[in-house]
């Protein structure tokens, strides 16, 4: 009996057998860190213009909208990224 390898049956595409998850097969490191590095960035410089008043002044600083200050700028280099890798 002739049994076929994943490879033989999923053409290219390529199966790895340790415990990758399948975030990671399509999203390399380089692209996290790049990503990360742009939200650091882009992320204070948002933060500075949005929550002047409640880092150097008297407002409260709310934490969750901080936090997502950050979070935007990530996901939106993430999923640029990905969309152009699938064209």
């Amino acid at each position: 009996m002739n049994l076929m390898t994943s490879r033989e049956v999923l053409g290219k595409q390529e199966i790895s057998s340790d415990n990758d998850s399948s975030v990671n097969r399509f999203i390399g490191k380089e692209l996290v860190l790049k990503a990360l590095t742009v939200a650091i960035l882009v992320g204070s410089i948002l933060l500075l213009i949005n929550k002047y008043d409640a880092i150097f002044g008297d407002e409260y600083l709310r934490i969750i909208p901080a936090i997502l200050t950050y979070c935007v700028p990530f996901v939106v280099l993430m999923a640029g990224d990905l969309s152009r890798s699938r064209r």
